[in-house]
């Protein structure tokens, strides 16, 4: 769960980024929260805490990245190759400080 400003600003970039990766609700399924804290204190981003999307291809997360970035959210780490032969991946920030991962072992 990423905790998004109390105004829930970000939930149709949300909306709109996810559906490439296959994220759907459902039982058993990987979910992506956007509400008020549990304790009604502000929302902070989590320190250390990064929500990370596996990806299909090298090219979804180029393009997942991509996406983010048109719809807000700043650059933490170019699209590309961190650990030759074995992992890709792309680090963005919400408006709201949390980190997101796009990432494919290979």
């Amino acid at each position: 769960q990423a905790n998004i400003g109390g105004n829930i600003r970000l939930q149709p970039p949300y909306d709109t980024i996810l559906p490439p990766t296959g994220i759907h609700p459902g039982k058993g399924k990987p979910m992506l929260a956007v509400c008020e804290p549990y304790d009604k204190e502000a929302p902070t981003p989590g320190n250390g805490v990064m929500i990370a999307f596996p990806s299909e291809t090298k090219e979804e997360i180029d393009a997942l990245y991509t996406r983010a970035l048109e719809l807000g959210a700043s650059d933490d780490g170019a699209a590309g190759q961190r650990i030759p032969d074995r992992f890709y991946g792309a680090y963005v920030r919400d408006p709201d400080g949390n980190k997101l991962c796009f990432f494919i072992f290979g």
